[in-house]
């Protein structure tokens, strides 16, 4: 990918579009943990189809190299607390409740405290078609380019890199 890409550069946008299932979040959660073990960079994760617990395991996930969300897979709990612990006390993944409002003002709020607050320099989003309910007259797709447009708006103004994922 680096050798199209040449990188990835703050201030640019991202988007990564895939039919369900083929591995788009498994893919995002891979650089986020990256990300975390090999830079200094904070990382604003925003998985809206999961909740807190399974975006936690999805990180245990890499760190101990077992799929510990998976009921057959023996993990003790002093191997999921120290990955845990492992992971936070770093302090670079910062992580959207997706029990919180879903709205795109709500959303470009977090991104600011993400990178005002947090010093974001990467913000990952799975997935922005969950935003598209509130597309006026029904227009998906108008509603999408304008949000995507907003979003490389935003990623260039603030000086982050934005990882979008679209169905």
């Amino acid at each position: 990918v680096d050798k199209f890409t040449e990188g990835m550069r703050t201030g640019e946008l991202t988007v990564i579009k895939a039919p369900p299932k083929i591995g788009k979040t498994e893919l995002l959660r891979e650089i986020a943990y990256h990300t975390q073990e090999n830079t200094d960079f904070h990382t604003g994760v925003v998985f809206l189809e999961e909740n807190l617990k399974r975006v936690a395991q999805g990180f245990i996930t890499k760190k101990i190299k077992k799929p510990v969300h998976r009921r057959e897979t023996i993990v003790s709990d002093q191997e999921l607390r120290d990955a845990f612990d492992d992971i936070a006390k770093k302090g670079q993944l910062h992580i959207f409740d997706p029990r919180s409002e879903i709205s795109v003002e709500n959303l470009f709020n977090k991104m600011d405290y993400f990178v005002h607050s947090k010093g974001c320099k990467l913000i990952l989003i799975d997935h922005i078609s969950m935003f598209a309910y509130k597309a006026q007259n029904f227009d998906e797709r108008r509603f999408l380019d304008g949000f995507v447009a907003d979003l490389k708006s935003y990623a260039s103004n603030n000086d982050v890199h934005i990882i979008a994922v679209v169905h």
